[in-house]
């Protein structure tokens, strides 16, 4: 059985950009870190908005298939109901 087995080697490397500089919260003003959570907040509810749009329609065919589901036994448990009631 060990003869039939193949070993590979995987080379790993990692490396870390430092040259470039981030802009910290203490760098802004308090105007400019509220137009900024602003618009992040604008943003963040027009992609949910278009994310449940998305949702909306590739549940639909579910949807309508349920419905068609739970009419049938609504109209099937109202037929027995009424034969019950004639008897």
């Amino acid at each position: 059985m060990d003869n039939q087995v193949s070993y590979a080697t995987v080379y790993v490397s990692m490396t870390e950009d430092t040259e470039k500089t981030a802009v910290t919260d203490t760098d802004l003003t308090l105007g400019q870190r509220l137009a900024a959570a602003a618009k992040g907040s604008v943003s963040a509810f027009g992609s949910f908005v278009l994310d449940l749009l998305v949702f909306c329609v590739g549940i639909l065919p579910f949807a309508i298939a349920a419905a068609a589901a739970v009419i049938v036994i609504r109209l099937i448990l109202r037929k027995r109901r009424g034969k019950k009631a004639g008897e």
